[in-house]
């Protein structure tokens, strides 16, 4: 954008009318191309491929009117149906024979031929040699005829195949003459003659109808097989539905059998092509025309190449116009653009600037001159009323001064209280400090007997408890003491019943020993008794011992037991006095910590009304400060505007002002 600023009038006026004229031209052309085109494809579609087709329908149509008529003339021929009236009688076939081949000489067909249904021969006139055979209707090569014998139609046209010809396709005209006669309980006509036509001559009249270089045109049969086709490969090989592009409008197509010519799009090989359809009903074939678009729009093409070239030319030649003229149109803009870089060199505001334009330009003049006037009138009053303003900013500069003299020995003054506050606060905020850390002592001193009196409450609590287990294991030992004693006396039972026992053995074995051998067998229950009751009274023995030992040591324990109940009990008394002074302590220091907050609160309240007074004072400072600060801008700003008139008074004095008295007195 800059680089376009830069640029002069001339160049910006030449770019933009060049732009504009490309513009309008490339618009012109654009359009007038696609309207071209429509209207192109539109002549196609409505216009030359009806044409074409109609045109060529009736041409093909022309070219069979002859064979057509000679067929018919041939199967109503008087003398052909006497002779076969008379029995077809073989003198006279020499007569037939030159019948047919004038037919063929004037039609130009390959072969001239007749199915007679009198004695059902077929005769084949081609290349001077008339042939016959007998028609059956078991053999395939006869089918056409009783195909054709039950039909309504007069005449039709058969692509075919001849047994006297080979296997070469010819279009046979099958005319039937209106004489019937009733064979086998059929009908069947008295003559069917006709003509055998070369397909290749019917393809040179087709292939001989091009459009443009690739256009060409084809005829397909109405089971869509293709019959002529400038492409051999296609011709009798493919279907319609085979071919590029018409796989799904081939079966649209054979479908419309009113004569109508239809036209549509397809595309071949990313191309897009028009085909044009109209149905033979003479023929029985679809009569097709195939054009490729580019083909129809290279005229177009052509012709808007031509018209951007001439486009190009007249574009050329209007910048060249425009370029001359636009030198003419920026004249009085350079010439006013001189005049002012004079009063710009010069500084002379005296300078009235002119020119010869009348319109834009001359208003432009007008207004620079008023313009230039009244920038004369304005420097001469500033250069008047300079003078006067350096004066007061002189003024303004020593009053400045002696403001900002007694500001700053008002700002050393109260910064020295503040000073002094300050130290008092740090002292205070110290005092403080030393309260909270009293009272934090306090606190946790109070903690900590609590928790004592706590664990002592708890000791108490927990020796009442073992001095009652001790005095109820006391009792369970001296219970214990009295069930050794008891067992003790069934330990003597014991004892004595042994040794009754023992006696009683020994006078069972004296006994036993006065019986003999009768008494053997007491004896020895006598030894037996004798021996457990020794065992019996030595297990006594040691029950015995250890009861004994077992009393002894439950008398023990019993005055262990009563010894430590006594000694729990002291120091449960013990314990509750520690309680009890514990609480007297926590009472204290509970009393000393409600002091301590009571100084820290007053202390706190004294700490925030030394910060709102040192607040204020340093308010009041930097509001001097800022006074100070602003008066020391005034006085700059006082020097600087002493600098600036002065600069001013300079720069004002290279304006040459002639005669601005006059106009101002005007």
């Amino acid at each position: 954008m800059d680089f376009w600023y830069s640029t002069s009038l001339r160049t910006r006026l030449f770019i933009n009318v060049s732009l504009l004229l490309l513009v309008i031209f490339g618009l012109s052309l654009l359009m007038q191309h696609q309207l071209t085109t429509t209207h192109s494809r539109e002549r196609v579609q409505n216009q030359d491929l009806p044409q074409v087709l109609a045109l060529l329908s009736t041409q093909i149509q022309t070219e069979l009117t002859g064979p057509i008529a000679l067929s018919q003339q041939l199967a109503e021929n008087s003398f052909i149906h006497q002779w076969l009236q008379d029995g077809s009688p073989q003198d006279q076939l020499a007569k037939i024979q030159a019948h047919l081949q004038q037919v063929q000489q004037i039609t130009g067909a390959n072969l001239v031929f007749m199915a007679t249904g009198t004695d059902q021969t077929y005769y084949h006139y081609s290349n001077g040699t008339l042939q016959h055979r007998r028609l059956s209707a078991q053999n395939p090569d006869d089918a056409w005829y009783y195909r054709f014998s039950q039909q309504a139609e007069a005449f039709e046209l058969n692509l075919d195949t001849n047994h006297f010809e080979g296997d070469q396709l010819k279009l046979f005209i099958n005319y039937r003459s209106h004489a019937q006669i009733t064979r086998e309980g059929h009908s069947l006509p008295v003559n069917l003659a006709g003509v055998g036509l070369d397909m290749q001559h019917l393809a040179d009249l087709i292939r001989q109808y091009s459009i443009g270089d690739t256009g060409f045109v084809f005829l397909t049969q109405m089971t869509g097989r293709v019959d002529i086709h400038p492409d051999p490969k296609v011709a009798g090989q493919l279907t319609l539905n085979a071919l590029p592009g018409f796989a799904n409008l081939a079966e649209v197509m054979l479908q419309d059998t009113s004569g109508k010519t239809r036209v549509y799009q397809i595309q071949n090989q990313g191309h897009t092509e028009y085909v044009g359809v109209r149905f033979i009903a003479d023929l029985q074939r679809f009569l097709i025309v195939q054009v490729p678009e580019y083909q129809i729009l290279a005229p177009v093409q052509e012709i808007s190449l031509q018209l951007l070239g001439l486009a190009g030319i007249l574009s050329a030649v209007g910048l060249l116009l425009v370029y001359w003229q636009s030198g003419h149109w920026v004249l009085p803009i350079r010439s006013l653009a001189k005049q002012i870089l004079h009063v710009a060199q010069q500084h002379d505001l005296s300078y009235r600037l002119h020119t010869k334009d009348g319109a834009e330009i001359g208003e432009l003049v007008k207004d620079m001159n008023q313009l230039l006037q009244h920038l004369q009138i304005a420097i001469t009053k500033v250069q008047s009323n300079s003078q006067a303003m350096y004066q007061a900013s002189d003024h303004l500069t020593l009053g400045a001064h002696a403001a900002t003299t007694a500001i700053q020995q008002q700002q050393v003054s109260v910064t020295q209280v503040a000073q002094a506050l300050t130290e008092i606060s740090q002292k205070t905020h110290r005092i403080n400090t030393h309260a909270q850390e009293a009272a934090e002592q306090a606190t946790v001193c109070q903690a900590n007997t609590q928790t004592g009196r706590k664990h002592l409450t708890q000791s108490a609590h927990t020796l009442h408890q073992l001095a009652h287990e001790v005095q109820a294991c006391h009792h369970t030992m001296s219970h214990l003491a009295q069930a050794t004693n008891n067992i003790s006396h069934v330990v003597d039972v014991i004892q004595a019943v042994s040794e009754q026992t023992n006696l009683l053995a020994l006078n069972a074995a004296i006994e036993s020993a006065r019986a003999g051998e009768a008494g053997r067998g007491f004896a020895v229950v006598a030894d037996e008794v004798r021996a457990l009751a020794q065992r019996t009274h030595d297990s006594a023995d040691e029950i015995q011992g250890l009861v004994t030992e077992l009393q002894t040591q439950t008398q023990d324990v019993v005055q262990r037991m009563h010894a430590s109940y006594t000694h729990s009990q002291t120091s449960v008394a013990d314990l509750e006095l520690a309680v009890t002074e514990l609480q007297e302590v926590e009472d204290g220091v509970q009393h000393m910590n409600t002091m301590n907050a009571e100084i820290a609160t007053l202390i706190d309240q004294q700490s925030q009304q030394l910060k709102t007074v040192n607040q204020k004072l340093q308010e009041i400072a930097e509001h001097s400060q800022h006074t100070a600060s602003s008066a020391e801008q005034a006085t700059a700003f006082t020097q600087n505007i002493q600098e600036l008139t002065q600069e001013l008074q300079q720069r004002t004095a290279l304006f040459k002002c002639e005669g601005v008295q006059n106009i101002m007195r005007a």
